[in-house]
């Protein structure tokens, strides 16, 4: 969502529920998604949380400065850090398509050779990911392991 003009883009704000905690006075409050956005829209806050501490939650201690200042922070809930680290695992092999290619480079020689889906799933199992498959790939030309880079392609027509 883009607002007030700024060009910032505000991905807290598209989120069903938003959690912010007050580290100084240990308050931790709900808004619904919805609210908080109809609020930012119609202010000129340049953030939503400086908006979400003055308006909403009416902390007496202003936003800006170095001393003294409102130390209001976004709050993730449990579910939502599971499914952020789940995210940032990276594509499993099992989620590659038929006409995905897996290239894997060598970061010394400059070797680079595709992998297959069916090649990669005979050699580790489904459930792992590229993130983790980078370390055990060899080069064919040098013999270094480790030092690979791993990239998805689309197979030609």
């Amino acid at each position: 969502m883009k607002a007030n003009d700024n060009g910032y883009d505000y991905r807290e704000l598209d989120r069903k529920r938003i959690w912010v905690i007050c580290e100084e006075c240990q308050l931790l409050r709900m808004f619904e998604g919805e609210r908080v956005r109809d609020e930012f829209a119609n202010t000129t806050d340049i953030s939503p949380l400086a908006m979400i501490s003055q308006n909403l939650v009416k902390c007496p201690k202003p936003m800006s400065g170095y001393y003294d200042r409102c130390r209001m922070t976004y709050y993730r809930t449990f579910d939502e850090r599971v499914s952020e680290k789940a995210a940032e695992a990276g594509v499993r092999i099992a989620d590659l398509r038929s006409w995905e290619v897996v290239v894997a480079g060598c970061g010394s020689c400059k070797h680079v050779t595709q992998l297959p889906r069916w090649r990669l799933l005979k050699m580790v199992d489904g459930q792992t990911t590229l993130d983790n498959l980078r370390p055990r790939l060899k080069c064919q030309k040098c013999g270094e392991r480790g030092g690979s880079y791993i990239t998805i392609a689309n197979l030609p027509r």
